[in-house]
This record gives structure tokens, sequence and C-alpha cells, in this order.
């Protein structure tokens, strides 16, 4: 016995495994995060408890400055940001104030204010082989960039940002708020 699908039913089936198909690629056409040197010791998408074991600080020594969660109501897809301070830390011999930010528990950038930026410069130069172009930035592969700045109180740092974890936030924040 022969069963024969009519046009309707061979037209829905088509489009069914054409949806299935389209599903199955989409999920497959962003690779998987790949965590980028940040400072050192520090990577790109290590969360918070992670980081204060390859820091060796408990929770309560470092200053909370923004701890942003949504609301139980929110049907959003997760936006959390928290950002912490050592005022005291030590990295490549040099004292200074590190700031870490974390989006979706997940660190994204971290910033070094030493207290003597040049003698911290030339420790990046010569420890991580870093070397900054005119504009005070460079590059380590696979996503991050790092800079000299200045923040608004005119304080130097230098930062280190994954760019493509920041530009999953900042597309959060073009399409939800």
């Amino acid at each position: 016995m022969r069963t024969m699908l009519t046009a309707t039913q061979t037209r829905v089936a088509a489009m069914l495994v054409l949806v299935l198909a389209s599903a199955a690629c989409s999920k497959n056409d962003k690779p998987d995060p790949k965590p980028s040197k940040l400072m050192s010791p520090l990577e790109s998408y290590a969360s918070v408890k992670d980081v204060q074991g390859d820091l060796k600080i408990k929770g309560d020594a470092w200053e909370v400055i923004e701890d942003r969660k949504p609301l139980v109501s929110d049907t959003r897809p997760l936006f959390q940001t928290y950002t912490v301070a050592l005022p005291t830390y030590f990295h490549r011999g040099v004292q200074g104030k590190l700031v870490l930010h974390f989006y979706n528990d997940r660190l994204m950038r971290t910033q070094f204010y030493p207290h003597d930026i040049d003698a911290y410069r030339s420790a990046l130069e010569r420890e991580d082989k870093l070397s900054f172009n005119d504009q005070q930035e460079t590059f380590i592969d696979p996503a991050t960039k790092v800079w000299i700045g200045k923040d608004d109180k005119g304080a130097k740092y230098v930062g280190w940002v994954d760019k493509n974890l920041k530009a999953e936030m900042d597309d959060w924040i073009k399409k939800y708020s």
C-alpha cells in the first residue's frame, strides 16, 4: 500500500526541515568564547570566585564599587555588572589600586592605577613584552586591548579589556535599554 503526500503536507514538511536546520546552524554560528589575557595572572571570562582564587584574596578584602542586578520581575536576558577595587595591590613590583569589572559574572576589564606610571609601563614592556603605540595602546590575541589612560579625575591607569565580551555587553545595551 502506497501513501501519497498532498502538496500542502509536502510544503509543511519542507518548511519544518528548513526551520530545524536553521535552528541547528544558528546555535553553531557563534563559536565558544575564548578567554583572553588581561592583567596577569587574570583572563577574561573568569568568575568572581575564580578571580578571588587567582589573586589569593577574600571577598571582604575588596571594596564594592557597583553591584547592579536585575529585578526579579525583569524579563530581559541577564544583565549584571559588578565592579570592585583593591585599594592596595602590587603588580610587577609597583604599588597601586586595582579595579575589576565583571559582566554577568565574567571578568571583562581590569584597570591598574599605579603610584608610578612610568615605572609600571617599563615593567609591563619588560616582563609582559607589551609595546605601546603612539596612541598609548597595544593588543593581545585573541581579543584584548591594553591602553594607558586617565579617568575623569585625571588619575592615570593601565586598562585591559576583552573586546568581544565588551561588544556583547554593548549589544545588550543597544537592544534592551
